[in-house]
């Protein structure tokens, strides 16, 4: 699934392992590796307050496709959590 942000790949698992998520982030989107860790650290925080998905035996992989350099961090985590919100939404988790 993708929204203008995001790309959002899920693997539903076949046995007892729980959450596993994956995130990918290039330079191009993002060249500071200070802000490549902040968003890292905003889609790893999004999925540990989402209980729903914590729970099931799930594999996600979140790309970063758009370049978000240029935002700010308050409208930046906006952005991405609602982004994520909507994609689970759509994957059915």
């Amino acid at each position: 699934m993708r929204s203008k942000t995001v790309f959002l790949s899920v693997k539903r698992g076949s046995g007892e392992r729980g959450l596993s998520v994956g995130i990918i982030i290039s330079k191009k989107v993002a060249p500071k590796a200070v802000r490549r860790n902040y968003i890292r650290r905003l889609i790893y925080s999004y999925f540990r307050d989402y209980s729903d998905v914590r729970e099931q035996d799930v594999e996600i992989i979140a790309r970063v496709i758009r370049d978000v350099q240029s935002l700010k961090k308050k409208p930046l985590s906006k952005l991405i959590r609602g982004e994520l919100g909507i994609l689970i939404e759509r994957a059915g988790i």
